[in-house]
């Protein structure tokens, strides 16, 4: 059988070499500059300044193609659940024609984009809305996409409908309806679906294999969209409904260590469950004269889920995946209904004026939300500790209601002083108010037990002062300063160990605030970034309530806890030559965390039990570098990237000392390295996208020798397409794969997953009938892994392989 798949693999491999050559695409990432060279055939990636512009006409895309299909096929782009990111960064929003789509919503775009209606895709970061309408540069940036859409698809209404089945048995419905013009964007959609993604190969951080789907899903979602730009009032709202149904079966495999004890754990939990969600949202721009902007943007959310799980846990001393003669500790059974509702509201509105005087500006922005919810669920446990024979049955009802309250005031002025000097001056204020309630009831007589029922409340306020002078000049840009952070904070909590219990706490943060960039020219800068953040800790963990489902697994909340403090260094090196189709980007980050948030579990090695606290901890930092190269040929449709980048990762942690009942540190260290290579070709009627790249990594504890992994991965990918007379289009992706080292048999193996897909369009295009296969070879591979200071874990979950799906797709409307 394996040699078999082993020469379909090498046949489908020699196919993806012999019958495609690829065309090149475009990226761009901040507001784009036009090239300065023009040729005739358009690069798949071409950067100018800091925009990068992927450019889909360089592809052969199928008839039916959507903004996900192109993104897929860009090198530096990985699509993962939903969630894009570009050269490691996460991409926080999806525009169209710089308007936001959906709110900024980036999997709806992924999913109901035509791609043949692209021109191309801006990658760019931009300031916020607050920032952008004060002219303060506060380096809270949002990495974005802007689709560019081609003049032929303005001014008439175009949509499509599509359906499919699939084998195994499995269903598709999707439709979409829209209109564009310059003023102009207005859509609908709708999308049922329980088919699943593509398969893919994940990389190290955490590795993950499969479709990125977690279990098997049914999704759903609809929703309409407007957005209008007036000369003096810009207005995008929109409507969004999102579900979803899913069944898992996961099977974990974990070795949890300890100052002078270890254990493993052994867990099957199958789970299933429903969510709905609806949300209406709106963002209004309104210049009512060229001094005032003023910004409105209010929200409103509900949502819905149900789930129930049944998870049997082992513990035991030794592995028993290694050691058939293993003892476990103890064994838990339990069986979970819970049900959850949630309302959100919050709404922002800020107003900036700009003075008569040059350059001088004052803003104000206020903030209120507000949200709501219970959490109810019916527990049944059963625990057996095997030492003394002790068997504990808990069952409860229990409901937690919530509440939350937060408002926010900012203001802003801008004082321009002569010769580029402007001084800035930022204030705001925030406040939180939580409260969480936690009652158990007994089933049988709907008593309340007082042992776990609690009730708590948590308030904070945080100033956050920022004083700096700016310096604007062509080449030169530079902002310096410092941020004051003042946090107070109370918890209040009512346990049955202590009624009335109160906890006050307050703390300062000061730190420098530096950005400096220098232009050598449009298409080469050097930036240099020093900013620092407030992490709060969620209510949740301040309140000291214990969970009473499961006496062996306790999370405790700390009173204690402080706010964490994070600095954070950025320089980054830009330099593209679009006439010699070149563009390099490097760029390196230091991150230094002070109170980080770290799990301090008191561990029982006689019964396995465990008490898990999070508490604060100090020498959390991290250093990443990333060089990304690309060239595109000027006379011959090829385009080569080379992708480059590398982490060091030092985090402590609390490890438990069961004789001396007190935590120790730990350290674990992380080193990874990666590279890759793509080269994109394209010739008349054929594509072709070939990958290579090696990915390692060094994960080890300071403290324990057995906790030291070297896992790395190989991996080649064949991406080809061929366009055939009379609109038939055929494509295929071939990639093998190599891991070892991650101490789990289970995950070192080779892979080769191959997908491949062909259609013919009818009716000039209008209807298209499309054949996809998925994970041919039935690789049905789907595991995560995670190394960490004090833990070594690997997860294997169901997913979906071998597929094949036939679709039907008419494509309506557009001139």
């Amino acid at each position: 059988m394996k040699s078999t798949k082993t020469y379909l693999a090498a046949a489908a491999l020699f196919f993806s070499l012999a019958t495609a050559a690829q065309e090149p695409e475009g990226v761009v990432i901040k507001e784009p500059i036009k090239a300065s060279v023009v040729v005739a055939d358009p690069p798949l990636v071409q950067t100018v300044g800091d925009t990068v512009v992927f450019r889909p006409d360089a592809l052969i895309l199928e008839e039916d193609a959507v903004l996900e299909d192109i993104l897929r096929k860009i090198p530096g782009m990985d699509v993962e659940g939903g969630v894009v990111t570009l050269y490691g960064r996460k991409v926080e929003k999806l525009l169209v024609e710089g308007r936001l789509y959906y709110g900024g919503d980036v999997l709806t775009g992924l999913r109901n984009i035509q791609g043949d209606s692209v021109e191309s895709i801006k990658a760019y970061v931009r300031p916020n809305d607050f920032a952008r309408a004060a002219g303060i540069d506060d380096g809270e940036d949002e990495p974005v996409l802007d689709v560019k859409i081609k003049r032929r698809f303005f001014g008439s209404w175009k949509g499509r409908v599509q359906g499919g089945s699939s084998w195994p048995l499995r269903y598709l419905a999707a439709g979409n309806i829209g209109m564009l013009t310059d003023s102009v964007n207005a859509s609908a959609l709708a999308n049922f679906r329980n088919t699943p993604g593509v398969t893919t190969a994940g990389g190290l951080r955490p590795v993950k294999l499969g479709t990125g789907a977690d279990g098997d899903r049914d999704r759903r979602d609809a929703g309409v969209d407007y957005s209008k730009n007036g000369k003096h009032l810009e207005i995008d709202a929109n409507v969004k409904y999102t579900g979803n149904s899913y069944l898992q079966e996961r099977v974990t495999k974990a070795q949890n260590f300890y100052r002078n004890s270890t254990s493993f754990i052994d867990l099957e939990s199958p789970q299933s469950g429903s969510s709905d969600k609806v949300i209406a949202q709106a963002d209004l721009e309104w210049k009512p004269t060229r001094a005032w902007t003023i910004l409105v943007k209010p929200v409103l959310s509900w949502q819905g889920t149900e789930s129930f799980s049944a998870p049997v846990t082992f513990t035991y001393r030794t592995a028993p995946w290694l050691d058939e003669s293993a003892q476990a500790i103890n064994k838990t059974e339990q069986n979970n209904n819970a049900l959850s509702r949630r309302l959100d509201g919050k709404i922002t509105f800020q107003a900036t004026k700009r003075m008569a005087k040059k350059g001088r500006s004052a803003s104000l922005r206020l903030f209120e939300g507000y949200s709501a919810g219970n959490n109810d669920s019916e527990n049944h446990y059963l625990g057996t500790t095997f030492k003394n024979g002790h068997t504990t049955q808990r069952d409860y009802l229990i409901h937690a209601p919530w509440q939350r309250n937060e408002c926010s005031v900012q203001g802003t002025w801008n004082e321009p002083l002569g010769r580029g000097f402007h001084l800035q001056l930022q204030v705001s204020g925030r406040w939180v108010r939580h409260n969480l309630n936690r009652d158990y009831f007994r089933p049988e007589d709907g008593a309340p037990d007082g042992e776990f029922t609690s009730d708590g409340s948590y308030q904070g306020f945080q100033l956050n002062t920022m004083a700096g002078l700016r310096y604007i000049r062509k080449k030169v840009n530079v902002t310096a300063g410092v941020v004051l952070r003042p946090i107070w904070s109370k918890v209040r909590y009512n346990t049955a160990d202590v009624p009335g219990g109160t906890y006050s706490s307050r703390q300062f943060y000061a730190a420098p605030n530096l950005i400096v960039r220098y232009n050598r020219s449009k298409e080469q800068y050097l930036a240099f970034r020093y900013n620092s953040s407030v992490g709060m800790p969620s209510p949740g963990s301040l309140i000291p309530v214990r969970s009473g489902t499961n006496p062996l697994y306790i999370n405790e909340g700390n009173p204690e806890l402080k706010p964490s403090f994070t600095h954070k260094i950025n320089l980054t090196y830009n330099h593209s030559a679009p006439a010699k189709g070149n563009s390099l980007v490097a760029e390196a980050t230091v991150s230094l965390v002070q109170n980080a948030f770290s799990s301090a579990t008191e561990y029982n090695p006689d019964t396995g039990g465990r008490i898990i606290r999070t508490r604060n901890i100090d020498g959390t930092w991290s250093a990443t570098g990333s060089l990304v190269f690309n060239h595109s040929f000027k006379d011959f449709p090829l385009s080569l990237s080379s992708h480059t980048d590398g982490e060091f990762t030092e985090r402590p942690s609390f490890l438990y000392n069961s004789a001396t009942h007190a935590d120790e540190i730990s350290r674990w260290h992380r080193t990874a390295l990666r590279e890759r290579l793509d080269a994109n070709i394209r010739w008349r009627r054929y594509s072709l996208t070939l990958t290579a790249g090696v990915e390692y990594s060094h994960e080890r504890s300071l403290v324990f020798e057995d906790l030291d992994y070297r896992p790395y991965a190989l991996f080649c990918q064949a991406d080809a397409a061929v366009r055939l007379p009379y609109r038939w289009r055929i494509s295929t992706v071939i990639g093998l794969y190599s891991t070892r080292g991650h101490g789990f048999e289970e995950l070192d193996r080779d892979l080769c997953l191959w997908n491949a897909s062909v259609s013919k369009a009818f009716l000039d295009g209008k209807l298209t009938l499309r054949l996809t296969a998925n994970d041919i070879l039935n690789q049905n591979v789907h595991f995560t892994y995670q190394s960490l200071s004090t833990t070594h874990r690997y997860g294997q979950y169901n997913g979906f392989g071998r597929m094949a799906l036939l679709q039907l797709i008419w494509r309506f409307g557009g001139k």
